[in-house]
């Protein structure tokens, strides 16, 4: 039984975009070169990045609505949306940090990672 196929038979969950892009990561990753290999690493500087904007984002959204006298905020409609899409913001830059991390471990010890004659004819 091949590895898609066992990965076929186990349920993924609920869809998220961290789960898709690591699960294509995977898939891909034993044919990408150094260089393709260097660019997924730096995935992790780009969360990090991402993660410092949404920071400084949810910042000046707390000032806002703390500042907000005329209780014009519309908790009701708006609060919500703006979590989820918090969210789903945070489980991309986890994501990128999974897919960042793993990259880098495998340019650290290639070794792990090679395939024996065995294995490349199945």
């Amino acid at each position: 039984m091949s590895t898609l196929e066992s990965k076929e038979k186990v349920s993924l969950g609920a869809f998220s975009t961290s789960k898709a892009l690591f699960e294509l990561y995977e898939t891909a990753a034993p044919h990408l070169s150094v260089e393709q290999l260097e660019l997924m690493a730096r995935a992790t500087e780009g969360a990090q990045l991402e993660a410092e904007n949404l920071r400084d984002i949810t910042d000046g959204l707390a000032a806002l609505m703390a500042n907000d006298e005329q209780g014009s905020w519309d908790w009701r409609g708006k609060t919500p949306q703006l979590l989820w899409q918090m969210s789903y913001s945070l489980d991309v830059i986890a994501g990128m940090i999974e897919l960042g991390t793993s990259a880098a471990y495998r340019l650290k010890r290639p070794e792990q990672f090679t395939r024996s004659p065995d294995t490349e004819s199945s």
